[in-house]
């Protein structure tokens, strides 16, 4: 009788380099590895990572902050300006003076991802 080791004979150790170059060349036989070849070429697959979401966070921190300390958001969506005038660059906002709107209509402008998006990603991603 053939030994253990004969007959399920061990795979061969690939480095997480060479199992991620296999993967991109679309040589990895695993059906849940076969799509990423394509994902390369879609932007939506793109990662990005921690340490740039932390330094763009530190970055845009006490200019985000002092942005909603000055505004609040309407139900349409709107930035309130609670000084006028508005010393601050509204960047694709839809912004209007206090007095156009009802308080009852307005809540706390949060410091979110809509609101990064909005003010700092899109603007400087436009050309």
């Amino acid at each position: 009788m053939a030994s253990p080791s004969r007959l399920h004979p061990k795979p061969p150790t690939r480095t997480p380099q060479e199992r991620l170059r296999r993967v991109l060349q679309g040589s990895e036989s695993r059906k849940a590895y076969q799509v990423l070849p394509e994902l390369r070429s879609d932007p939506r697959s793109w990662g990005i990572k921690v340490k740039f979401i932390t330094k763009l966070c530190a970055h845009i921190a006490e200019d985000m902050r002092c942005y909603c300390e000055d505004h609040r958001i309407a139900d349409d969506y709107a930035h309130i300006c609670l000084r006028s005038p508005c010393p601050w660059e509204h960047a694709g906002a839809i912004a209007r003076p206090r007095c156009v709107s009802h308080a009852s209509e307005e809540a706390p402008l949060a410091a979110n991802m809509h609101l990064v998006v909005q003010r700092y990603i899109k603007p400087w991603t436009q050309p």
